[in-house]
């Protein structure tokens, strides 16, 4: 209830009406939406929070972008990095705020991981590895040669290869799009095989978190239609999960829809990418057979026994949450037809454009706010040219959450090196697109039918989002 009443308090604050101008975009997060700025990030707080408010977002905010270190250390608040860890910080892999760096544009992207399964469907952990490759080590181990990498840290577990070739696609204007197909590789230190099952994944954008956790549950199972009943090839389904209570809940965040809260998913990465433990992941991110990792010491509070305390993990789930959606751009009548463009081809079947929440004011009584995500947060069948090898949860390996649209013109420019899709092979939106199968076959099909300037339109729509 302490985690839910974090995000509930920014309704206390008085809600302003963000009706758009006619020559504008909706604002994507409604009264949520960020001040215009001409800086390059996403890193600005929803501007309904109050004073206090925005006193924790900043203090989330110092514990997001300052590096960990490794224990025992002077900085006791910030001691306790690894033993294995891939970051050093939240903001190593988010830069901005946004979305991670490609593989492909920058070797060696502490962004770019990979996620682990020995038997999907039982979901049981690598035996040696543990559920993620962590590159980087604070210690030497037993396997690993005298060499330090990444600022004086030792090799982790193994390093996340990849190699691209080329493919075309062709449009039916005979107009062609040069893909870039990855195939990923593993090089181990601990001599152990890397399992068969893994799911590589690009750090996602952060912004609008809790606005997307506030979607009501029942909205979404109106959205989903998992025997497509209506006939139209889309047959999204929510991803069930289970939170604390044992109750199910549906999945929101992650590419395949596998943490419900905004708390889980901070959670987890604290635990995997950064080796911090806290209030809900408590254990150190070593597997029983790394038996060097597990002697090592750590940097957990005597009160709580974890490496960041439930004050401090509340703040920057408080400031990862309540990153606000940046304005959207203008109308222009390009933009106009790129939307067009967008329900034609079908888009919106899954990119649903917007949801009405409904908030508390401060004198008890409710108002409803629109925001403008362009996601339904439900698992779809991309096919298998966008398979990984992995089941996660009772996410298959071809099906994956429609990630939200808002920002991502922004994430390109605050990210120059990041990629879209769920591994950043693609460069552009229409790259993006042409990726699509299964479920988004159809539409995918349409947009290839499409003239170029139409083209080029329903990209500067998504991009103006």
């Amino acid at each position: 209830m302490r985690r839910a009443a974090l995000f509930l308090s920014i309704a206390g604050s008085a809600l302003v009406s963000c009706n758009p101008k006619v020559d504008h975009l909706p604002a994507p997060g409604g009264a949520w939406t960020a001040v215009p700025s001409t800086r390059p990030t996403f890193i600005a707080p929803t501007p309904v929070l109050d004073a206090s408010q925005k006193l924790d977002f900043w203090t989330g905010f110092g514990f997001f972008r300052d590096p960990w270190v490794s224990a025992p250390a002077s900085t006791t608040a910030r001691d306790g990095l690894g033993p294995l860890f891939n970051a050093q910080s939240c903001v190593s892999c988010h830069a901005g705020g946004g979305r991670g760096s490609s593989l492909m544009a920058k070797p060696h992207s502490v962004s770019t991981i990979v996620r682990f399964a020995v038997n999907p469907s039982a979901q049981e952990p690598a035996a040696a590895l543990g559920r993620q490759l962590q590159t980087r080590a604070t210690y030497r181990n037993e396997h690993s040669d005298s060499a330090t990498r990444y600022g004086g840290y030792y090799m982790g577990e193994g390093q996340l290869h990849v190699n691209t070739t080329e493919k075309a696609a062709t449009f039916r204007d005979g107009k062609q799009l040069m893909l870039q197909q990855p195939e990923f590789n593993i090089e181990t230190s601990i001599h152990a095989p890397a399992p068969a099952e893994m799911s590589v994944r690009i750090a996602p954008s952060l912004i609008g978190l809790s606005l997307l956790e506030q979607i009501p549950g029942a909205r979404l199972e109106t959205l989903e239609d998992p025997e497509d009943a209506n006939g139209d090839g889309v047959s999204g389904r929510i991803h069930w999960r289970t939170d604390i209570a044992g109750e199910p809940v549906p999945g929101r965040f992650g590419w395949k829809a596998s943490h419900a809260s905004v708390a889980s998913q901070t959670a987890v990465a604290f635990a995997e990418d950064i080796g911090i433990s806290n209030p809900i992941e408590r254990e150190q991110n070593c597997s029983e057979q790394q038996r060097s990792c597990l002697a090592q010491r750590h940097g957990a509070d005597a009160t709580e026994g974890v490496e960041i305390p439930r004050l401090l993990f509340d703040k920057v789930v408080f400031f990862t949450g309540n990153m606000a959606p940046p304005p959207a751009g203008t109308l222009t009548p390009e933009v106009r037809l790129g939307k067009r463009m967008f329900s034609r081809a079908g888009c919106d079947g899954c990119h649903t454009p917007s949801h009405t929440l409904t908030v508390g004011n401060t004198d008890g009584e409710s108002s409803s706010e629109t925001i403008w995500p362009y996601t339904d947060l439900l698992l779809h069948d991309m096919g298998e040219s966008l398979a990984d090898s992995m089941h996660d949860g009772l996410a298959a390996p071809s099906e994956w959450r429609t990630p939200p649209l808002w920002g991502l013109g922004l994430s390109l420019t605050v990210n120059e090196t990041t990629g879209l899709l769920h591994d950043g092979r693609a460069r552009t939106v229409a790259e993006a697109i042409a990726w699509h199968g299964g479920e988004g076959q159809d539409a995918r099909d349409r947009f290839f039918d499409l003239n170029e300037k139409q083209r080029a339109a329903l990209e500067a729509f998504v991009l103006a989002l």
